[in-house]
């Protein structure tokens, strides 16, 4: 996917920083470590990793499972 800085990432995983006492949905891109914030939209087309299923990604396995895939 292209993110709006311009560059692309194949592999994020899910995961939540701290802003206050809110817990904040985040993805981390594999390939550098840098977190971003996704919105579905952007979700669309993916494809979610066996390895990546279970507690790491329930929020992505929760989207692509309404995908029907």
């Amino acid at each position: 996917m292209t993110l709006t800085d311009g560059s692309t990432c194949q592999i994020v995983t899910a995961t939540y920083y701290k802003r206050g006492r809110q817990k904040r949905r985040c993805y981390r891109i594999e390939e550098t470590g840098g977190l971003v914030r996704l919105s579905k939209a952007s979700l669309a087309g993916s494809e979610l990793l066996s390895s990546a299923k279970g507690e790491a990604s329930p929020v992505l396995a929760e989207f692509l499972a309404g995908q029907g895939g």
